[in-house]
């Protein structure tokens, strides 16, 4: 059977078709190598990303375990700054409690002792007292001279009258000024009232000097004992 194509032109076809198929395989490689090249860059930043997104979580999840942490240690110093004083504020009122029902001499030993604080506050002058009722049987006319008879040892000239109206308090002795004007409350409860803004005070600073951070310290720093205007 005679042959159509030449086998010259056979060859040429032949070698054409190879030419061809290498083109078209080089050019696959090469677009393979792209991909792969893109892949890769992709990929990489991807991870980039993800390594920086992790990154985030982690700082923003520290962050808030931090905060987390800081506001419980506050809230702990601030238990204990409240369970301290209160313990503490227990063991003056329970104090303040045995002074007030304690005998006749000792309840007499106290108010002489706070009235003589009073007038020496005070500078002397014409000065009422008030207590309450237990305690107004003490406060004899002898012991009244005697009590004027100690401030003038002291150098404090003053007068002392005993009010016909009891005071509302639990022990101890409120003093003023015959006119009003001037008033030294060295009651008890007045007394007890200082004991707590003291302690509150102290404790606070004792624990910021430790490098804690205790809630402010509540309460005037002014306490009985002082004269204050009426």
């Amino acid at each position: 059977m005679a042959t159509i194509i030449g086998s010259g032109l056979e060859g040429y076809l032949h070698r054409q078709a190879r030419r061809r198929a290498l083109n078209l395989i080089a050019e696959a490689k090469e677009e393979a190598r792209r991909t792969l090249e893109q892949a890769t860059v992709e990929t990489a930043a991807l991870r980039q990303r993800a390594k920086a997104e992790a990154e985030r979580t982690i700082q923003e999840r520290r962050k808030r375990t931090v905060a987390k942490a800081r506001m419980q240690a506050k809230l702990l110093v601030a238990n204990r700054v409240e369970d301290t004083i209160s313990e503490l504020w227990d063991a003056a009122a329970a104090e303040l409690r045995r002074c007030a029902d304690g005998t006749p001499q000792q309840r007499l030993a106290l108010i002489q002792r706070l009235t003589v604080d009073a007038a020496e506050q005070l500078g002397g002058g014409q000065l009422v007292l008030a207590v309450r009722a237990e305690d107004r049987p003490l406060l004899t006319d002898a012991v009244l001279q005697a009590l004027h008879e100690d401030l003038a040892q002291r150098g404090i000239q003053a007068e002392l009258t005993l009010t016909n109206e009891d005071a509302p308090i639990s022990g101890g002795v409120i003093v003023q000024h015959q006119d009003g004007r001037q008033i030294v409350d060295n009651s008890l409860d007045q007394r007890l009232s200082l004991v707590e803004r003291t302690m509150r005070n102290e404790v606070s600073r004792l624990l910021s000097e430790d490098g804690a951070t205790p809630k402010d310290a509540a309460g005037s720093r002014d306490g009985p004992g002082e004269p204050s205007s009426m």
